[in-house]
């Protein structure tokens, strides 16, 4: 559908551009948060509602680590 009131130009302006959120240390926080959830999913006594949305919230992670290029590994690999 077009004539939607350009609301695709108007999130590409207003979208940070990956140099931006590496000089504002998102690269860094989002490693540690991927790394911490990863951590977390290794624990074997956590209960099955947890270890779900621990896998969610790695998964969603995960998207943001690969589209930063921070690290490279499928979700697969991690069992998610």
């Amino acid at each position: 559908m077009s004539g939607g009131g350009g609301s695709e130009a108007s999130a590409a302006s207003t979208a940070r551009k990956p140099e931006a959120l590496a000089a504002g240390g998102l690269d860094a926080e989002a490693l540690r948060i991927y790394r911490d959830l990863k951590a977390m999913l290794e624990r074997d006594e956590l209960p099955p509602g947890v270890r779900a949305n621990v896998e969610q919230a790695l998964s969603a992670m995960w998207q943001v680590v690969n589209n930063l290029a921070l690290d490279y590994e499928l979700p697969y690999d991690l069992g998610v």
